[in-house]
């Protein structure tokens, strides 16, 4: 009989340890506004992949999808979910001065932009987010912006006073109050009921973006603006982050994807969201060299004043943009 009991203590003592081991890995969500398909949703799923590799049987990373970005960053920021990504936009309403990465007619190629950012635009953007509470993990590239309209709006003198969804930061309000349009500030989740009553007109958001949206068939008139970079930033709760061996977190910067890798994803899917947005009866707009000086008036020299109304590390980040862009002048780019 003693046999027999110690025989089930033993097989009940390996079976809890058993189920503590099958329960000890962690499971990590990581927020994103990208739809299903799109090269949003395919960076991210390269993100999830390479951090749970870098888990091991610790954690493991699923996506989640969350349709308002501003929430979503506070999310990450009080712990509720672990991993998140959002535009210079999205982050900005959680540390307003990294939105300077979502400045009007910041960059002057993308070859000008990769080199800017991988060496001089990482380690201020990091240090940035660590006082919000954020660990940088990776930038990736989610296109540059563009203006969709219920109307063609391709002359810019269209949309004076017309109603327009604008971002909450500095940068899309100087960018909007150029054009003469009457901001409306919405949640990303609250444009697409907006543009279908009428409590806007028109908006702005990469095109791959937008073809996957309502918008596609509420505003059809997609105009090729390109007036903000939508630089694609990949970030944890910092706590867990610091919370995780040295192991753990190198294994972490050597799983991820790196940037060049998240740049060429999304790159294959520009064209095609071209191609299916027309396929769906939408109109796309290329401006003329006349035209597009008329969207960029003279916001460059706004630009002072824009830094003066922001933070320090707004000027640190803006400054190291421009001594890399001279860097990269130097190396015949």
């Amino acid at each position: 009989m003693l046999k027999v009991l110690t025989g089930s203590l033993l097989a009940g003592a390996l079976s809890a340890a058993l189920m503590t081991t099958a329960y000890a890995q962690s499971e990590w969500k990581l927020g994103t506004v990208g739809a299903p398909g799109s090269g949003l949703m395919k960076m991210g799923e390269m993100v999830a992949a390479g951090m749970t590799k870098a888990g091991g049987d610790k954690f493991s990373v699923r996506i989640q999808s969350i349709s308002n970005e501003q929430e979503m960053v506070q999310q990450v920021v009080r712990g509720r979910i672990e991993v998140g990504v959002t535009s210079g936009q999205g982050i900005g309403a959680t540390a307003p001065d990294a939105s300077v990465l979502a400045f009007p007619f910041l960059w002057d190629s993308n070859e000008q932009r990769d080199y800017v950012m991988e060496k001089n635009v990482k380690p201020i953007l990091a240090e940035i987010l660590a006082q919000k509470g954020l660990q940088l993990l990776a930038i990736g590239d989610a296109g540059y912006y563009g203006v969709f309209c219920q109307f063609d709006c391709t002359d810019v003198t269209s949309l004076k006073e017309v109603k327009v969804r604008v971002s909450p930061t500095p940068a899309a309000r100087l960018f909007w109050s150029q054009v003469g349009a009457n901001p409306v500030q919405l949640p990303l989740s609250e444009l697409w009921p907006g543009l279908e009553q009428n409590l806007v007109r028109a908006a702005d958001i990469p095109l791959p973006f937008y073809v996957t949206t309502p918008a596609q068939k509420s505003a059809p008139h997609f105009v090729n603006t390109n007036h903000f970079h939508a630089a694609w930033v990949y970030f944890m709760n910092k706590r867990l982050y610091d919370g995780l061996t040295d192991e753990q977190r190198q294994a972490v910067a050597d799983d991820l994807p790196t940037s060049k890798e998240l740049v060429a994803v999304y790159a294959e899917d520009i064209a095609a969201a071209r191609k299916k947005h027309e396929e769906l009866g939408g109109s796309f707009h290329e401006l003329s060299e006349e035209q597009n000086a008329a969207w960029r008036g003279s916001i460059a020299d706004k630009v002072p004043e824009l830094l003066a109304g922001m933070g320090p590390d707004a000027q640190r980040l803006y400054d190291a943009i421009q001594a890399g862009k001279a860097e990269f002048a130097k190396t015949g780019g």
